[in-house]
């Protein structure tokens, strides 16, 4: 659909890649596990705090910057992208 020059392409919805915020929550996740065991279980919410306010400016432009990257060379038919794609919908799921 295009709206003043802009076109809307639809994406896999949960093509982790594509959403920034997938990024933010591995990235989570893998910061999460390496912490002592006793205290990311006592304080779930002050863990999950502690990691937020650890994130950059950097970070984020990196997860943005992933994400728009992996967009472009969606909208531009990249065959590598798009193979990735094709076989993960041919296993049943989205891409890995």
């Amino acid at each position: 659909m295009a709206i003043d020059s802009y076109t809307t392409d639809y994406t896999p919805p949960y093509w982790c890649e594509l959403q920034p915020m997938e990024l933010w929550n591995s990235n989570l996740k893998t910061d999460y596990r390496a912490w002592d065991t006793a205290a990311r279980t006592a304080n779930v919410g002050n863990s999950v705090r502690i990691f937020a306010n650890a994130v950059t400016t950097q970070d984020v432009i990196g997860w943005v910057g992933k994400t728009d990257d992996v967009c472009r060379r969606v909208v531009l038919r990249d065959p590598s992208v798009l193979r990735e794609l094709q076989l993960a919908i041919l296993a049943g799921g989205g891409p890995a």
